[in-house]
């Protein structure tokens, strides 16, 4: 069964984005050092991404859909953490990023060290946000 890969961007200040990505960062360095099972209940994609929104600060208060695989952008379409201005259909729709990313074929590492590519590169006004 082919899978669907989504990209959405977060209605964020800079500071909690970052905040955000450092969460996300150190939990792959600890799970690099401390394998874990995955737990399709307990921890899976959507619970790991709920609970480092917490870590980073954010309120997130209990809801079906954070235990549920699939239905974390309608939870975060209804608090209003994603864009809103389109119905969440049309934002599913343009969020699909499976064809750009097998589009890429020059995304490698530029060294052994470095574990997440600077690949696709960065909008420039994040970039600057993030020096």
């Amino acid at each position: 069964m082919a899978r669907t890969s989504r990209s959405h961007r977060l209605r964020a200040s800079p500071e909690q984005a970052r905040k955000l990505l450092l969460e996300y960062v150190a939990e792959a360095n600890a799970l690099a050092q401390t394998p874990q099972f995955y737990n399709s209940i307990t921890t899976n994609c959507t619970t790991t991404v709920a609970k480092l929104m917490r870590v980073a600060g954010d309120k997130v208060p209990f809801d079906w859909r954070l235990i549920v695989n699939g239905y974390l952008p309608d939870y975060a379409y209804d608090r209003g953490a994603i864009d809103t201005s389109m119905p969440l259909a049309r934002l599913r729709e343009i969020s699909k990023i499976d064809a750009r990313a097998r589009e890429r074929t020059d995304c490698r590492p530029t060294s052994r060290k470095q574990s997440v590519s600077a690949c696709p590169p960065r909008p420039p006004s994040l970039r600057r946000n993030l020096q």
